[in-house]
């Protein structure tokens, strides 16, 4: 078996600075490495490799990134090649994409394994372009892989958002991998001075045969309109003096309004003279997820884009088993007037199969502006190869969108840790995005039973070596629900340890909150994964959330910006969490909560609707 590895060098992201008028990050003097995930990806390969096989590390960048891939030479990978051309400059994930694949066309790949994502982008879409463009099968974050014993089939554990998936596969295939799965190898000093004596490859876009205008600016569907740090938006008032009841009493009277939530608009439909909604302003949302049926997440993403892009509407795609009386009511309540049927066994169902079906969509719909797909593993896998089969712009993990004079759809996402905005643009029609769940609030009250039209579109997609065997749920339901929840608290690791979750649980029934944690908690064990916000987590809209020990970095923060409001407490009175906070108690959680609990919900009782 050919195991290649997809290897991205990456700056040190908390060193980075960015040039807002270039529009790009500053790297300059910046330390270079590799991306820790795809260092994962080279040690399963390794790992995995028999007598007679190869690995082979295949990069895409400028020449200065020479020095950090020796290491998978040290490592003993048995050969590196770095692609590198000036007219590389500016490629978008997509044109990325396009040049490793052909790099593969060269290198060859049974087995292509590489990071789920890239510590200075986080969008994880590449695996999913360089599958599609492959046209082979991907499994994402990688949990476990074991091969054959006298074979090269493969039996992949994928973490998913709620839990994870069990798959059997036959190569070729690609699995991008998670944190989880290892942890990277480091040379060691004998290795070190082996790998002097080996040399990095170095192949330009002439050696893989890439038309230029398929790579940099120019072969990028998706460009980066403005790039600047996010506008404060909260007050940071802070109450540390008196007692308790009065420091939380204060803090309640100086919550915006927001925080007590508001019935969401109705969506905003683009109609004709005769009442019939006009296709160009039309957005198709997958509404399905990877089990076939509806994904509840879907209705607040599908109303909410309706809501932001004026003139604008949008319609289902619906891929999987027939939708049930309950499942087309929740979509009709969603203010949906359109849907595209695509009836599939659910056996048949794996995020290629879908992808073909999206794609069988879009083109009987061409006129239409946008495509969406929620931002979960399996939305991104979907997502990410409908974009390389059809050529089509996509941004990752947008958190906004608007619509300019000229009638294109701007997307907004967080970039450089959180600590910059990308507005950025797609040059193709529909554009495509993957969306945060949480971005919009949930859907409020559609239009009447029987409302919705749908057209069945026919489709029988290929035969795949990819089964799943076993899907596994980790829902806590005790924590409440995420999506639904008008108030949120998130701890970070200032909480103390994982015994304190269990004492928050009861309060948090008692206010009818969701719980949610920092990537650290998560990371710690204290949390299930999918209830982790922040960056490399979901983004929320909650009408309040409460930060209970959390820093405050912008990594953080960035899952809050479209909260109502936020109500921060810590006993320390220069912690940075209050900067980023419309209010803030200072004191422990422990003697802040209870008070809080009976002022919240006496004041909750008090507010109408």
């Amino acid at each position: 078996m050919e195991i290649a590895v997809l290897l991205k060098v990456v700056p040190a992201t908390d060193a980075m600075r960015f040039d807002p008028v270039l529009r790009a990050a500053i790297r300059e003097g910046v330390p270079l490495f590799p991306n820790p995930f795809d260092q994962r990806a080279l040690r399963v390969a390794l790992e995995m490799r028999r007598p007679g096989e190869s690995v082979t590390v295949l990069s895409m960048g400028p020449p200065s990134t020479e020095p950090a891939l020796r290491e998978s030479l040290e490592l003993g990978a048995d050969r590196v090649v770095l692609i590198t051309d000036p007219r590389l400059a500016g490629s978008d994930t997509l044109a990325s994409a396009r040049a490793l694949v052909r790099g593969l066309g060269r290198t060859g790949h049974s087995l292509v394994l590489t990071g789920r994502s890239s510590t200075d982008s986080d969008t994880g879409q590449l695996p999913a372009e360089v599958a599609g463009l492959l046209g082979v099968p991907i499994v994402s974050s990688a949990l476990r892989i074991l091969r054959d014993v006298d074979g090269d089939g493969l039996e992949v554990v994928g973490e998913t958002d709620q839990g994870s998936a069990r798959f059997c596969v036959e190569p070729p295939v690609v699995v991008s991998v998670g944190e989880k799965i290892a942890k990277p190898l480091r040379p060691t000093p004998e290795q070190v001075d082996a790998g002097r004596m080996r040399a990095v490859e170095r192949w330009s876009l002439s050696d893989i045969g890439l038309d230029p205008r398929s790579v940099g600016f120019e072969g990028s569907p998706t460009s980066v309109l403005s790039l600047a740090s996010p506008a404060p938006t909260r007050r940071g008032v802070v109450f540390d003096t008196g007692s308790v009841d009065e420091r939380v009493a204060s803090a309640l009277r100086e919550l915006p309004e927001a925080a007590w939530g508001s019935a969401a608009s109705a969506p905003i439909r683009a109609l004709a003279a005769d009442g019939r909604p006009l296709d160009q302003h039309e957005m198709c949302v997958l509404v399905t997820g990877a089990d076939g049926h509806l994904e509840p997440s879907a209705l607040p993403l599908a109303s909410g884009l309706s809501a932001s892009v004026s003139p604008g509407w949008s319609s289902a795609i619906w891929v999987g088993a027939p939708p049930t009386t309950g499942e087309l009511a929740m979509l009709e309540g969603a203010g949906l007037l359109r849907g595209y049927q695509i009836l599939l066994d659910p056996a048949r169902l794996d995020s290629r199969s879908v992808a073909l079906a999206v794609q069988r969509v879009l083109e009987e719909r061409e006129a239409a502006a946008a495509g969406a797909f929620l931002s979960s593993t399996f939305g991104r896998e979907v997502a990410g190869q409908v974009a390389a089969r059809v050529g089509l712009g996509l941004i990752g993990d947008a958190v906004g969108v608007e619509r300019n004079p000229a009638g294109e759809l701007l997307w907004s996402k967080p970039a450089f840790g959180g600590g910059a905005v990308a507005t950025i643009r797609s040059r193709t029609r529909p554009s495509l995005a993957t969306i945060r769940d949480g971005v919009f609030p949930n859907a409020a009250g559609g239009g009447p039973p029987g409302a919705l039209s749908w057209e069945e579109l026919p489709f029988d997609p290929p035969g795949s070596s990819l089964q799943l065997l076993e899907r596994t749920s980790e829902a806590d339901p005790e924590f409440g629900d995420l999506s639904r929840s008008s108030t949120v608290v998130c701890v970070g690791r200032g909480i103390g340890g994982p015994e304190e979750i269990g004492a928050l649980r009861p309060w948090l029934t008692q206010i009818g909150a969701a719980l949610a944690a920092t990537r650290k908690v998560v990371d710690a064990g204290w949390v299930r994964r999918h209830r982790q916000a922040g960056l490399t987590g979901r983004t929320l809209a909650p009408a309040l959330v409460i930060l209970l020990g959390v820093h405050g970095a912008p990594n953080q923060m960035v899952a809050w910006r479209r909260a109502g409001a936020i109500l921060a407490v810590d006993p320390d009175r220069n912690a940075p969490v209050f900067r980023q906070a419309d209010v803030g108690v200072v004191g422990t959680w422990q003697e802040v909560l209870p008070v809080l609990r009976a002022k919240l919900t006496l004041l909750r009782a008090r507010v109408p609707g």
